[in-house]
């Protein structure tokens, strides 16, 4: 029987996204969430770290203009990531309570852990 969740959000709709912002990472990325406030971003990599960004700090987006002939584009600056450590496979899935204070992440050999994003460090 399926369920239909009310509460879901709507999908995203990437014909209106763009790049705004490369995050630097070292290993591949397995799976993402955005905190529900919209101010982080966590991804589960290959080596068994969760990547923290803050998306707080970065700049507006401005519009897109074209490099003069002579000229290259600036790139903004990359964020550094704040890492969380603790899985010993990759990071399979990341899950978040509604008001972002804690994080639940497991890893392909089954291993969970909650972390309290309230603390300092998580």
């Amino acid at each position: 029987m399926n369920h239909l969740n009310l509460n879901a959000p709507a999908p995203l709709d990437v014909t209106k996204a763009w790049i705004h912002t490369t995050f630097k990472h070292q290993r591949q990325l397995y799976c993402c969430r955005f905190s529900p406030d919209g101010h982080h971003v966590f991804a589960g990599t290959q080596d068994g770290k969760i990547l923290r960004w803050s998306l707080a700090s970065l700049p507006e987006p401005k519009p897109e203009e074209k490099p003069k002939a002579n000229k290259a584009a600036k790139k903004p600056p990359e964020p550094e990531a704040t890492v969380l450590e603790g899985h010993p496979a990759w990071v399979s899935r990341l899950v978040l309570t509604p008001d972002g204070s804690r994080l639940i992440s497991s890893d392909l050999h089954g291993t969970l852990i909650g972390w309290d994003l309230t603390a300092d460090p998580p």
